[in-house]
């Protein structure tokens, strides 16, 4: 199965997983060539694998993420909440912080 192929059923997953377990989540990006699923979740944003599996979390304790970007060249992930903008490796290490 293609990488594109597992990611969309991740995301699938979880959209039957918002709708018997817990709340959906409000926001959510993929590339296929990173093999990985970012999930924004309450106070938290959440990598996954294409089988869901959790691959790591990046708190947000201040509030909660309202965008989220992933550069398509490094695979770095951008979090937008009310007043911060911060940028984070694949890995999940804070790079900048706007």
């Amino acid at each position: 199965m293609s990488r594109r192929m597992r990611l969309s059923y991740t995301l699938a997953a979880l959209n039957l997983l918002a709708g018997s377990l817990w709340p959906a989540p409000a926001l959510s990006a993929a590339l296929a060539n990173t093999n990985a699923v970012w999930v924004a979740h309450e106070h938290e944003v959440l990598k996954l694998s294409p089988d869901g599996l959790p691959l790591l979390a990046i708190p947000t304790p201040e509030s909660e993420a309202t965008s989220l970007a992933i550069d398509p060249r490094t695979g770095s992930l951008w979090i937008g909440r009310r007043a911060l903008l911060t940028k984070h490796s694949f890995d999940g290490v804070l790079l900048l912080s706007l």
